[in-house]
């Protein structure tokens, strides 16, 4: 398996990730990655402008915000409202942006052929960490049932890397602690080839209801975006290391 992340959404400039990365150098925690975030959706990737200008950049900035790093890795957080045709949309993205390392999928349950495809069509360029986003409106879609989020969970072993649990999608809203409890407890039972994470309102002053999690899953990976943004919907830069620094603490000690 690949190492856990501690992941920031948003990121929109070079500036921006210098500045994250310069801190997750000093705390030099070689059994995690900074996972570098940032949003595209199929109207960015057009040039059209959306609801959120300030968290997503335009994609001709994607080679200027990542670069190849050794502690990071370099995740597209991709929404795309033309899902059956995403192998080729995602064969488009890593011709024309280089240093991606990662694509989470911010809509429910995508194709798994598409998936598969694109896998395919990779196998001999490069192993693109994939990471399937559980969100709202894909957990509604199955009735909330554990059983069925086991069933449909499962179709993705051998595609994708990690299942990201996120009640919240970009929202902020926090975590219901059971409820994320219950979910991966069905992941640790039927998915073992697939690592974890969990989202949703975190930030400095809530890092620590990740406490009970970690505790069960040492190796959880997290990642945080709305909570992290001042009034103006910048990315904050002295908040956001602060949530690294914190996360990584927490994350450390549970572990040893």
């Amino acid at each position: 398996m690949q190492k856990p992340y501690i992941g920031i959404t948003g990121f929109v400039s070079r500036h921006e990730v210098d500045h994250v990365l310069g801190q997750w150098e000093r705390i030099g925690n070689p059994d995690r990655v900074l996972s570098v975030g940032v949003l595209l959706c199929s109207q960015t990737l057009a040039h059209r402008r959306n609801h959120w200008p300030k968290r997503y950049p335009d994609v001709e900035k994607f080679a200027e915000i990542f670069f190849p790093h050794p502690q990071a890795i370099n995740v597209v957080h991709y929404y795309s409202s033309i899902p059956d045709t995403l192998c080729q949309q995602l064969v488009h993205l890593i011709t024309h942006v280089g240093a991606i390392d990662g694509f989470q999928f911010n809509f429910p349950w995508p194709s798994v052929a598409e998936l598969s495809s694109f896998r395919r069509m990779c196998e001999k360029l490069k192993h693109f960490r994939l990471i399937l986003t559980v969100g709202p409106q894909a957990l509604r879609m199955i009735d909330y049932s554990p059983e069925e989020f086991a069933r449909r969970t499962k179709e993705y072993c051998g595609i994708i890397d990690d299942i990201l649990l996120d009640p919240s999608q970009g929202q902020g809203r926090i975590f219901n602690q059971t409820e994320i409890l219950k979910y991966l407890a069905v992941l640790e039972r039927h998915q073992d080839s697939i690592s974890f994470g969990v989202a949703g309102g975190l930030c400095p002053e809530t890092i620590y209801l990740l406490e009970p999690i970690v505790e069960r899953f040492p190796r959880i990976s997290i990642d945080a975006e709305s909570q992290l943004r001042n009034p103006e919907d910048y990315l904050h830069l002295d908040r956001t290391v602060e949530y690294v620094c914190r996360a990584n603490q927490i994350l450390h000690e549970k572990r040893c």
